[in-house]
């Protein structure tokens, strides 16, 4: 009987010792991604020439246009754009919080309203850059 006890017990403590291994991996691996975030410099990230907003971020502060040309705002669940502007060297777009919270797309004088609808994340890009 002693033996069986033990055996069963042993069993039982190598599932507990597997688990954390498991665990510390999951949080390893969360930690990773929350360090990331951090580095990043917030919500708005420079992708293949696209400037991102990530909802539920906050918004880091406008950028300035480097050429000359015509961005469009995109959601992320549609390639048509929601929104097209020229733009000239110097002009500022982006996105940011207005005074009663809501985060708007802004380029030149514009503000675009980004909606109730959910979409995950809306970027800038550059008509015909990808």
């Amino acid at each position: 009987m002693g033996k069986c006890a033990s055996s069963s017990a042993g069993s039982a403590a190598g599932l507990a010792r597997a688990r954390p291994s498991r665990d510390r991996c999951c949080c390893a691996g969360l930690v990773g991604l929350l360090a990331c975030l951090s580095l990043s410099g917030g919500c708005a990230q420079h992708y293949d020439n696209r400037f991102v907003y990530v909802r539920g971020t906050i918004p880091t502060p406008l950028i300035k246009a480097t050429e000359p040309g015509t961005y469009v705002l995109v959601p992320d669940d549609s390639l048509t754009p929601k929104f097209s502007i020229d733009l000239a060297p110097g002009d500022p777009y982006g996105f940011r919080k207005r005074e009663d919270d809501a985060i708007i797309a802004v380029a030149k004088d514009k503000e675009i309203e980004l909606g109730d609808r959910y979409v995950p994340y809306y970027y800038w890009r550059k008509k015909g850059e990808k």
